[in-house]
């Protein structure tokens, strides 16, 4: 996330009902999704950068909290809330996403508890989460731990969060909200999903959806996540 971000004004008398994607960077102040990326991007250009401080790691934390308050909301949770993760490059990443988190949850002001999102650093010893359990679809990864600007999903790519096959070789693409994004190939569809930093539903035939973690890199890790449907349990 850049030095560019600022945050917006909180609702009045707080928010009702489902929140989109487009209404969270509204009400922060960030402009839709897409022009926020490409201001990051002339920023990143005129200093020589890669795709780099475009809001990805802003992105990630949007979509997490606005699917903490719909897994609270659509799930049925009586008692406390499903616990999120983020994995993160170290501690001192971890710490800059948290306050993000923070700064965002006062702005919005949801229904969340955002002490329930886990940060956790790869270079902790994956072995201590041994028998601790995690839903595949609260499974979230900051794009630093891939160290790789080609890893990036930009552009509309960065929204989609499910894609239904459509033929052979055809796949259809969706945003959060249900909005149609793009069609892609297998190939497309395989790359989109190795660099995403939000988990992935991915639906072979109608009503088969399964929700994949964003971050398939740890085998300790892996071992504890339950694959699920979206808000499943």
């Amino acid at each position: 996330m850049g030095s560019f971000l600022t945050v917006g004004r909180r609702p009045e008398g707080g928010y009702k009902g489902r929140m989109l994607l487009r209404e969270a960077y509204e009400r922060l102040e960030w402009d839709t999704p897409l022009a926020f990326e490409r201001a990051g991007l002339r920023t990143a250009a005129a200093h020589g950068h890669g795709p780099r401080n475009v809001g990805t790691s802003a992105h990630m934390l949007i979509e997490l909290y606005l699917d903490m308050e719909r897994a609270h909301r659509v799930g049925g949770y009586q008692v406390g809330a499903p616990e999120f993760v983020v994995l993160c490059k170290d501690p001192a990443q971890g710490r800059y996403l948290r306050r993000w988190l923070q700064t965002i949850h006062g702005t919005l002001q949801l229904d969340v508890d955002v002490s329930r999102v886990r940060l956790l650093p790869l270079d902790m010893n994956m072995d201590r989460l041994r028998g601790v359990q995690f839903y595949s679809w609260a499974v979230f990864c900051d794009h630093a731990i891939k160290d790789n600007d080609r890893e990036r999903n930009l552009g509309p790519y960065r929204l989609v969060r499910k894609v239904e096959k459509e033929g052979e070789d055809r796949w259809v693409a969706y945003d959060r909200d249900a909005n149609r994004v793009c069609r892609l190939t297998k190939k497309g569809m395989d790359d989109l999903a190795n660099a995403t930093t939000c988990p992935l539903t991915i639906e072979e035939r109608p009503g088969t959806g399964v929700t994949y973690p964003a971050y398939q890199g740890s085998v300790p890790f892996n071992a504890q996540v339950l694959l699920r449907r979206s808000f499943r349990r």
